[in-house]
């Protein structure tokens, strides 16, 4: 019985739709999601004040080191260099005093020193008129001593002879003895007086009923420790000035450092938002604008995460721009599991929620070749259809056309051999 022709072309309809089916995971690993990205650099006020200057509108193009805003503070905390002020004032006054209280005391230190030298003057020569007194009295003892003597050897003579009494001889000898006490206590006199006068010569004053010195070197030596302790206190306290000035330096400096600040781009990009407007009233930290890098602009993509194991880092894939004719290659760079917590601050565009079964690839490719400019901001946000293509035997496509050619033929050669000979 002959095969219909409907009969036949119903079998190669069913094959081929059983191969259409298969060949996109067969052939192609197409992309759930795509987007142009890229990372964005904050641009934060270091000073609160006031916005002069800018920022640039969305949209311009600025290179790195090109400045972006000014802000001025006119409304400084001045209180700190109130502070140090009012404290020098208050330390200078106390030095003032010092020397005031230095100058009262050294006076009366030079005066209390005139008085010492008279007392000492006074005393010394005192001292050198009794010594003088005392050594003349000696020799007035000593020659009265002789004169006894030979009165004494006289009656010591007439009493041998008999020519005396016993009791001058006996008077003639006491009184020899008593002018040898006088002499000796004369001596002693003398010898504490030499003493008492070398004491003074080293101003130690020695006599009863005194100490070692004076009331006025007593009042003298009180002054020089008063000395001693207003010195270290003004030592201290100009060293505490001397701070304080360069404290208020410093300040003042990070006032006049503060009070106008300029922001300058720290990247090459295009202005991706700003957040204020000159005139517009910022605090410390405020983000003022954001900068996208179109030179690291990359490609996000989500993918089944059947094929994670099936792509490798350095594939190539096919891209198609939305909107777009032409297909280009791009490179991969990265890949994140499933599971990856991928929601980052800093990039410029948000690709759709990943599901709980997709993986993301980065991707690498230059926007330069494809009329990426500041105009359209570097293509970042633009949705792209990603593909990966592979051969049955080599496990890779160049494109997709290749593959879907592979496909055209797999098809024709599969109905061609369904069909019976007779009916070729």
């Amino acid at each position: 019985m002959p095969i219909r022709p409907n009969r036949i072309l119903l079998s190669v309809a069913i094959i081929g739709a059983a191969a259409f089916g298969m060949s996109p995971s067969v052939f192609v690993i197409p992309s759930i999601d795509a987007v142009v990205n890229a990372e964005i650099t904050v641009v934060s006020s270091m000073t609160e004040g006031t916005v002069k200057g800018g920022p640039p509108s969305v949209g311009t193009r600025v290179r790195k080191g090109t400045q972006l805003a000014e802000t001025y503070n006119n409304r400084q905390d001045q209180s700190f260099k109130g502070e140090l002020r009012t404290e020098k004032v208050a330390l200078t006054e106390r030095i003032d005093a010092l020397d005031r209280q230095e100058n009262a005391l050294r006076d009366t230190a030079n005066e209390l020193a005139a008085r010492v030298r008279t007392y000492g003057d006074f005393t010394l020569k005192h001292l050198s008129r009794r010594l003088a007194e005392a050594e003349a009295d000696r020799e007035a003892i000593a020659a009265e001593r002789q004169h006894a003597g030979r009165e004494l050897d006289r009656q010591k003579t007439l009493l041998s002879k008999e020519a005396t009494s016993k009791a001058k001889f006996e008077n003639a000898e006491f009184k020899v003895k008593q002018l040898d006490a006088r002499l000796s206590q004369k001596n002693a006199i003398i010898e504490r007086l030499n003493v008492r006068r070398q004491s003074v010569q080293q101003t130690t004053f020695l006599s009863e009923g005194q100490n070692d010195v004076p009331y006025s070197q007593q009042r003298l030596d009180e002054i020089r420790l008063r000395l001693f302790d207003l010195e270290a206190r003004r030592s201290e306290y100009t060293i505490r000035v001397r701070e304080i000035e360069r404290q208020f330096e410093t300040e003042t400096n990070r006032l006049a450092a503060t009070r106008l600040t300029r922001l300058y781009s720290p990247v090459d990009g295009v202005v991706w938002k700003r957040f204020v407007k000159p005139g517009n009233e910022v605090v410390i930290g405020v983000e003022l604008l954001e900068i996208v890098d179109c030179a690291n602009a990359f490609l996000d993509v989500s993918l089944e995460e059947e094929s994670f194991s099936r792509i490798r880092i350095g594939d190539e894939a096919e891209v198609r721009l939305v909107g777009a004719n032409a297909p280009f290659s791009a490179r991969v760079l990265a890949l994140r599991g499933a599971g990856a917590i991928t929601e980052d601050r800093l990039l410029a565009a948000r690709p759709q929620m990943r599901g709980p079964r997709e993986f993301q690839a980065i991707l690498s490719f230059d926007p330069q070749q494809h009329g990426a400019g500041p105009q359209n901001f570097c293509l970042i946000g633009r949705s792209a259809e990603v593909a990966f293509t592979r051969f049955a035997d080599t496990g890779r496509f160049a494109t997709v056309a290749d593959a879907f050619g592979a496909f055209r033929n797999f098809i024709v050669k599969t109905a061609a051999a369904a069909i019976p000979e007779n009916l070729k």
